[in-house]
């Protein structure tokens, strides 16, 4: 009887408990807010960004290319009749519909416009405050052999782990909770959730790991110091942030360089996994010249060189740090820029190089023009010509002669399947005739000193 008298009170137990779980589902019956993910159309995976708002019985919505620097463009048509959603959007050669269904979440389904059609997936996103970035970049610490090394890179956590060798952005579900998928910038279909832990004073104290299939795993975050630092080379200061393991005595120290022409607080995981290796690690993220921000477009690289050996000299005056063991970390374009400086001062003990070239400057921009034109199947005749045009930019810049005559033979500068002409950004820029060519082949920017392949170029044809 007893077990009997029991039953009803399971019952009841289970239905509150149904209730409790059902109701949170049903309140994700929605398609408000954001979401992040992409198109995939086999051999290319194109990113989009949607947001959705509800409008009395409509839904308004608006599409985003992060890929083509395109954004906040007007969906037609959002129709949702749970767990189907239906979404159209007006390219300019053709209507494109993505149909899909909700399930927790995500948005799955197919992609058509025109003869154009592939697999898309889409993952809910929170907007918090990207300041959060930099508050859980670091090392953390899941196993005696496995650790997470993190950090900021444009609007994303960007990790590596140490043991599966996986690099993958994380994605906002929540300020504490994070998301990734199954590739670097490919947020669909999930297969990580992290969730940061903090301490009783509201400090990050770790993480939950957890992927599919396997079981949350806690990881304690490695403790480091950190402070700001300066230094100044003629009329430049320099602002860097300092980072040094927490054991006592003289550390190695690693100037990172950066990449390009510009500074800032993105430098991704990788200074957080050499402070893990007891080095202290000096990344510069400002400068300034009078007060005013200022970059390296028209610094060459000497005075580059020189203005590192600055930061080099300033480490050397501190009392945690070896100043007989100070390097040097060259990504891409700084590749070059660390070993002159390495030339400059017997005080530059090592250098890191990620990606250097085995060529001069003017040798390898003209490798990559013409690796980049055979890539994207461009004929003889047109990889001649740019690689002229390039060659004709080299004698103008190292003679420092004819720069009028260079910019007209410039202007106007027809191709096959394109022509010159200046952009908005006061750069020259390739434009094309086609219109449905990929997101990197649809620029060549041409900058009175580089000639690159441009992401980020208002000249951009797609969908």
């Amino acid at each position: 009887m007893s077990i009997m008298r029991k039953l009803p009170v399971i019952g009841i137990v289970t239905l509150v408990f149904g209730y409790l779980y059902v109701l949170p589902c049903q309140a994700q019956h929605t398609l408000e807010g954001d979401w992040t993910g992409g198109i995939d159309f086999g051999r290319e995976w194109q990113s989009i960004n949607l947001t959705f708002k509800s409008e009395g019985a409509t839904i308004k919505g608006t599409l985003d290319f992060p890929q083509q620097n395109r954004t906040g463009l007007a969906l037609k048509q959002v129709i949702f009749e749970f767990p189907h959603v239906h979404i159209e959007w007006q390219g300019r050669t053709a209507v494109a519909v993505f149909d899909g269904v909700l399930e927790g979440e995500s948005i799955s389904g197919e992609f058509v416009q025109g003869d154009r059609k592939g697999k898309f997936g889409l993952v809910r996103t929170a907007k918090v405050n990207l300041r959060l970035n930099e508050e859980y970049s670091g090392s953390y610490q899941l196993s005696p052999d496995r650790f997470i090394d993190m950090g900021p890179i444009g609007n994303h956590l960007w990790f590596i782990d140490s043991k599966t060798r996986h690099t993958r952005f994380l994605y906002p579900s929540s300020e504490t909770s994070f998301f990734s998928g199954p590739s670097i910038g490919i947020p669909f279909p999930v297969e990580l959730r992290v969730t940061f832990l903090k301490n009783k004073q509201g400090k990050v104290s770790g993480l939950i790991w957890k992927e599919n299939g396997g079981r949350p795993i806690t990881g304690k975050r490695l403790p480091y110091n950190e402070e700001e630092v300066s230094y100044k080379y003629g009329d430049a200061t320099v602002t860097a942030k300092l980072l040094v393991p927490a054991t006592a005595g003289l550390h190695p120290a690693l100037i990172d360089i950066g990449q390009g022409y510009f500074l800032g607080p993105d430098n991704g995981p990788g200074q957080y996994f050499y402070v893990r290796q007891g080095l202290a690690v000096m990344t510069p993220i400002r400068r300034t010249i009078g007060g005013s921000e200022s970059n390296y477009l028209k610094s060459s690289f000497e005075e580059r060189a020189r203005e590192v050996l600055a930061g080099v000299e300033m480490l050397k005056q501190r009392r945690n740090i070896n100043p007989r063991r100070i390097g040097l970390y060259g990504d891409s374009q700084t590749a070059w820029i660390a070993p002159l400086a390495a030339t400059l001062s017997p005080d530059v003990g090592f250098l890191i190089l990620r990606v250097p070239s085995a060529l001069p400057v003017t040798e390898n921009i003209l490798y990559e023009i013409e690796s980049n034109l055979r890539r994207d199947n461009f004929s003889e005749a047109d990889i001649t010509k740019a690689l002229a045009l390039r060659q004709l930019i080299h004698r103008t810049i190292l003679t420092n002669t004819e720069w009028e005559t260079s910019r007209l033979r410039l202007i106007g500068r027809r191709m096959k399947n394109g022509f010159l002409m200046y952009g908005p950004d006061g750069f020259l820029h390739l434009r094309f005739r086609q219109t449905r060519l990929r997101p990197k082949d649809c620029a060549i920017r041409l900058p009175t000193i580089r000639f690159l392949f441009c992401r980020r170029s208002p000249y951009r044809f797609w969908l």
